[in-house]
């Protein structure tokens, strides 16, 4: 079918079901037709028939040439493929060279009418034929006898015999198999049920149609806008259309745009990349269901167009419990706050990897733009350690609320002096000496592949790292001066001290500028690389780089276990005055109890990543970034450290408007990573290929705890 044809159809089908790519049951009132039958294609171009030699004459009822039909064949009907919409029209082709269109309905063994094609459905063609004005049946009663049906149709109809069912009132004639569509069926009623159809149809084709035969898109409904540009069939199958509708609304509308807003708000390096056109200004969305055990809630899938320009997708869970939405009839569709709080977090959490994706491109990838050639070339030395990425986007999360049994265990150092709950903490020596002797909460054991349960050390131990190198850059003189970095990370008082989150959160976008760099005044881009940022807050200590780090933090870099067990117990003790588990993000005064940062003061125009509307209904919804500047980041290590690995390739087009990239180079073990959040919050890799299969059968292939030590993108 050509786009056009398909989009018509489409179209037409939501109208008619009412929901978006559902299955509808037809009423059987059949109302009074006079006149001509309303086919799906009439009064239009379409309908009418074309002769070899068309011309007015053969599209009369006076025309007197070769007008009987004799016998005649069907063809021009699609497969029907799992999830995708069914083909609603086919070709009639004559002895004499006549050829139109007329309408094909799908219905199951019930009677229903069928949109799309649903796994473990089985839906059958019935064949809306007429015989248009000036043509003639030779022996019509026996005419289906002479019909060639499609090879599709007859493989459905699994060698059943034809029949023929015939409206009297509106005289259409339906051709199909017996024991397939509607078998429980009387007859005249299945003939009634069909006829509304195909009226209900023709109307909407006869207002969709311009004067000049061209479509127009009809009007649809809120619902059905939204459902069919941004879910997938296996979602439109299990989640009830209103309720789907209500949940694409509320991710594009409200979630996504406010969390975008209040990171770049909240991280002054990522409101200047906006200024200068350093954040793609789009993005695409994604709903698909999968209630399998492990199946992740969401994650960011990054992918290439067929040009190799780099592209990204929100892809949302909604089997999962946080997008399962409860209904009132007074207020509508709703979340519970702690649904809201955890689908925000989740968000946020993922939302921070696309920023970093763009931001700090050789980090998050393994690839460089080496002295900007516009050449990628693949260099591991580049590539940002798992405790880095995941870490930096669990400080914009609800860690503390989402974490609490693996934070406040022995561990970390946690300790419950009396069993009740009511004397608890954090111990600096219990936190060095139960961090030296778990390898399994230590940075490094999440670097290893074959470590896949990494969830304490790239997340937790990750956390913290990160929480520490922040505060020591919003200590550093020279970034408080570069960057304009005001007030204390801990404050001390009469009654103990306090924490401000807000400090933190301006020492975390000072490292983050650092290592994204800027151009100097001799139009060279410079950048640091995290070891030599590193080096700028812990050089005076002996750790002047990455891997120095990570294998000293807590045990032998002085004052980070210190300050790991401060910031836990500030946690804990506005835990225990407020009520409830403080949140843990960043984003939030490091005090507060809300489940949420998003608030609805947030501007819901995002100011950067806008979900725009899929093109192309039922398949996977990219957008090209349009980010300047990216691969020009410092990443992990200097150029070359370890050498530089691969070939060039010429693919590599950055700093332009939309940076290529050949996704399928990009260490990510080469691969995506998404994080699914089932009672653990596992991590697990898929492919960036195409569908949910890739991703299913990874998830499978890792145990109900295991984490993929590879970059990217989670929960």
């Amino acid at each position: 079918m050509k786009r056009k044809q398909f989009l018509a159809c489409l179209l037409t089908a939501l109208i008619t079901s009412g929901i978006v790519f559902d299955i509808t049951t037809i009423n059987a009132n059949a109302q009074a037709i006079t006149g001509e039958p309303a086919a799906l294609f009439l009064p239009s171009e379409d309908s009418k028939v074309s002769m070899v030699l068309p011309s007015k004459e053969t599209q009369s009822a006076n025309y007197k040439g070769n007008n009987e039909i004799t016998s005649m064949s069907i063809d021009g009907l699609d497969n029907p493929q799992d999830g995708k919409l069914l083909d609603f029209s086919a070709v009639v082709t004559t002895d004499n060279g006549a050829v139109w269109k007329i309408p094909v309905i799908w219905a199951d063994e019930a009677g229903n009418i069928s949109t799309v094609k649903a796994p473990n459905v089985s839906s059958y063609p019935v064949f809306a034929f007429y015989v248009p004005q000036g043509y003639t049946l030779k022996d019509a009663a026996t005419f289906t006898e002479r019909i060639s049906l499609p090879k599709v149709a007859t493989d459905l109809y699994g060698g059943r015999s034809i029949v023929k069912i015939v409206d009297p009132k509106s005289g259409w004639v339906f051709i199909t198999c017996v024991d397939g569509p509607g078998k429980n069926l009387k007859a005249e009623v299945a003939a009634s049920n069909y006829a509304d159809v195909v009226k209900h149809n023709g109307e909407i084709e006869k207002e969709r149609r311009n004067p000049s035969g061209e479509f127009t898109l009809p009007e649809l409904t809120r619902e059905q806008q939204l459902i069919a540009m941004h879910c997938d069939a296996s979602a439109i199958e299990n989640v009830d259309a209103a309720e789907l509708a209500a949940l694409v609304e509320l991710i594009r509308y409200s979630i996504q745009p406010r969390a975008i807003n209040l990171i770049i708000d909240g991280f002054p390096c990522f409101d200047e990349a906006l200024k200068n056109g350093e954040l793609s200004s789009v993005v695409g969305l994604y709903i698909f269901y999968d209630a399998s055990p492990n199946a992740p809630v969401a994650y960011v899938k990054p992918g290439n167009d067929e040009h190799g320009y780099y592209m990204y997708s929100i892809c949302i869970n909604a089997a999962c419990d946080e997008c399962d939405l409860q209904y009132d009839e007074n207020i509508g569709w709703y979340s519970t706050v702690a649904q809201r709080g955890e689908l925000d977090s989740t968000l946020i959490h993922e939302l921070f990897h696309m920023f970093m994706f763009d931001y700090t491109a050789s980090g998050m990838s393994g690839m460089r733009d080496i002295n900007e050639s516009n050449v990628l070339q693949e260099d591991p030395s580049a590539t940002f350690p798992n405790w880095f990425k995941e870490g930096m986007a669990t400080t914009v999360d609800n860690v503390y609320q989402f974490r609490s049994e693996l934070i406040r265990s022995e561990k970390y150092g946690f300790y419950d002096l009396y069993g009740d709950g009511v004397k608890t903490g954090f111990e600096t020596d219990a936190l060095e000496e139960n961090y030296k002797a778990n390898a399994n909460i230590q940075l490094s054991y999440g670097e290893k592949d074959e470590n896949k349960d990494n969830l304490a050390s790239s997340y937790v131990s990750g956390y913290l790292a990160c929480m520490y190198l922040g505060y020591l850059a919003s200590e550093n003189p020279a970034y408080r001066s570069s960057y304009g970095i005001q007030g204390s990370a801990i404050i001390q008082g009469e009654n103990g001290y306090s924490i401000d989150n807000s400090v933190i959160r301006q020492g975390l976008s000072a490292i983050l500028s650092e290592i994204h760099g800027c151009r100097n005044n001799d139009g060279k881009w410079q950048s640091k690389s995290l070891d030599e940022v590193i080096n700028d807050l812990l050089g005076d200590k002996g750790v002047n780089n990455t891997d120095k780090f990570q294998a000293d933090f807590i045990v032998n870099i002085p004052g980070s276990a210190v300050f790991c067990t401060e910031l836990l117990n500030y946690a804990e003790e506005s835990s225990r005055v407020g009520g409830h588990f403080v949140n843990g993000s960043v984003l939030l005064p490091a005090e507060s109890t809300a489940v949420s940062p998003i608030t609805d003061d947030i501007s819901a125009e995002p100011a950067a990543y806008r979900i725009t509307d899929n093109q192309n209904p039922g398949e996977w919804h990219y957008e090209n970034t349009d980010a300047f500047n990216t691969f020009l980041d410092g990443g992990k290590s200097p150029v070359g450290i370890n050498g530089i690995n691969g070939t060039s390739t010429n693919n590599g087009q950055v700093n332009a408007p939309a940076a290529k990239v050949d996704a399928t180079n990009i260490s990510y073990e080469n691969e995506s990573i998404i994080l699914e959040k089932s009672d653990e919050d596992i991590i697990t890799e898929g492919s960036v290929e195409n569908t949910a299969e890739s991703i299913e059968s990874t998830v499978e292939s890792n145990s109900s705890e295991t984490t993929e030590t590879t970059p990217a993108v989670e929960e």
